[in-house]
């Protein structure tokens, strides 16, 4: 399953980081088998039974305050199945994995070269965090 994690990350968002800070297949595959990885996949129900999205989420402290936080590294959804609320049902799963153990709130970033992401995240009611660097 970790595989397909890596496999749908590096089609939907390789070109992204390379105009960003760059791809590493290594350093991607380290991110998802870290030990403090967790995940939450979505089955598709049909046929095949196959997997159409997951999130990856962290439990983390936050650096500027000490604040526990659920930090999401990646929601990651198959092209067939965006559209259809899966991103929203995941990310609404980690919220409630984060009040359910007393975290401040849910964090994430979004590569500023993913218009169609912040927008996303919007809609869910993300704002940007006051932190959020800047560019020059």
């Amino acid at each position: 399953l970790r595989r397909w994690c890596f496999d749908l990350t590096k089609r939907n968002m390789e070109a992204m980081y390379e105009r960003t800070w760059g791809w590493s297949n290594p350093e991607k595959r380290r991110e998802l088998a870290h030990s403090d990885a967790r995940f939450i996949v979505a089955f598709r129900g049909d046929d095949d039974d196959g997997p159409m999205g997951f999130v990856h989420f962290r439990f983390e402290v936050e650096d500027s305050d000490g604040t526990p936080v659920a930090y999401v590294y990646e929601l990651q959804v198959e092209d067939d199945a965006r559209g259809r609320g899966v991103g929203r049902a995941l990310m609404a799963r980690v919220e409630s994995i984060a009040e359910n153990t007393r975290m401040a709130r849910t964090m994430l970033t979004v590569l500023k070269t993913n218009a169609a992401a912040a927008r996303f995240y919007e809609r869910l009611g993300y704002v940007e965090d006051r932190d959020t660097p800047r560019d020059e």
